[in-house]
């Protein structure tokens, strides 16, 4: 993975950030993706205090607009993205029947749409 540049939705959050410590531990450029501006500054300064290639990328994966927008970005600024982490999803607890109507489509956003 050394010189590598691995793009990973979700990065903001707890399995996203987990991916981006490991990606950057074994080398690759990791281009670190979520709406959490500030959570994402965070993460890619701790990762280049040890040592890591990180960079913060806001975008909102339910938003094709966005991705297609931060894909051109990174492209043009970091490289080719040699390898993706769909990392973003959101968790709703509790019985499908009884979430709102909101919570429904956002979940399908998240982890669907924002997947494709």
């Amino acid at each position: 993975m050394q010189g590598r540049i691995a793009l990973v939705t979700g990065a903001a959050g707890g399995i996203g950030e987990a991916v981006v410590r490991a990606l950057a531990t074994h080398g690759a450029r990791v281009v670190a993706v979520d709406r959490n501006a500030e959570r994402l500054r965070e993460i890619t300064k701790s990762v280049g205090e040890d040592g890591g290639l990180a960079e913060a990328f806001v975008a909102d994966v339910t938003s094709s607009a966005d991705v297609e927008a931060l894909v051109e970005d990174v492209e043009a600024t970091v490289g080719p993205i040699d390898y993706l982490v769909n990392g973003a999803g959101v968790l709703r607890m509790g019985e499908a029947r009884k979430l709102t109507d909101e919570e429904w489509a956002i979940t399908f956003a998240v982890n669907t749409s924002g997947v494709f």
